[in-house]
């Protein structure tokens, strides 16, 4: 079983990213077609549309928990965990020389068959596109997911990488609803800069990863690896 503050990270981590969101996706939340919607629907259409979010960062979490599971019982999480760590910290380093994030070219395809989906979505607007949209959504390149779905990783179950990713989808969505009722208020350069937290939240996760995987008996931070050990590589009694 896993720790309440893995879980609360899940959220902390969700909340940062939001910000981030308003930078990335803040065009596309202002282009979702709710003024088309009937008045009765509008409502009920962004919170289908962000249902549509999580529900694909549930899958991906999943999918990220069950790879996660044969790491450990390789007995390879705690060496993982620190590779992981450095990479995170790397890329960091990196934008801060060159610059902020770009679609890796690996999905460019992916990223432009999505877009090019949801922009005929958007046109023929009804909930059930609404819904798709969401899910497509939440297929499109992202870094924040990508840092989140390493921590759905560490979980080391399908079960905890499905929570943990929901409760992070979750915690998105205040912000981006909120930027669809008052988005004209953020201007480009707002979004510009909360775009660049995601760079210093990447930081972060990559020096709790590396802690975590030195195994330094921190409580809640460093305690759950066991190095050169297979099948009981979580340990959930500290």
């Amino acid at each position: 079983m896993l720790p309440a503050s893995f879980f609360v990270t899940a959220l902390i981590l969700g909340a940062i990213s939001s910000f981030h969101c308003v930078g990335m996706c803040g065009p596309l939340v202002l282009s979702l077609p709710v003024a088309q919607l009937p008045a009765s629907q509008r409502f009920a259409g962004l919170w289908i549309y962000h249902a549509g979010r999580v529900s694909t960062y549930m899958l991906i979490g999943i999918i990220m928990g069950i790879l996660g599971r044969q790491i450990s019982l390789a007995g390879w999480q705690q060496l993982f965990s620190l590779v992981l760590g450095c990479g995170l910290v790397i890329y960091f380093i990196s934008t801060m020389i060159t610059k902020p994030f770009t679609i890796p070219p690996i999905f460019r395809p992916l990223y432009t068959r999505v877009q090019t989906y949801i922009i005929r979505m958007i046109q023929r607007p009804t909930l059930r596109g609404m819904w798709t949209m969401g899910i497509a959504n939440g297929w499109l390149p992202c870094g924040m997911v990508y840092v989140a779905a390493t921590g759905a990783m560490a979980s080391g179950s399908w079960l905890g990488g499905a929570g943990f990713m929901v409760l992070f989808g979750l915690a998105t969505v205040p912000t981006l609803f909120l930027l669809s009722l008052i988005g004209q208020l953020v201007d480009a350069s707002l979004r510009s800069r909360m775009r660049n937290i995601m760079s210093y939240t990447t930081l972060v996760i990559g020096i709790l990863l590396i802690i975590r995987g030195l195994n330094l008996h921190i409580p809640f931070i460093s305690s759950m690896l066991q190095s050169g050990t297979s099948g009981t590589a979580i340990d959930c009694g500290n």
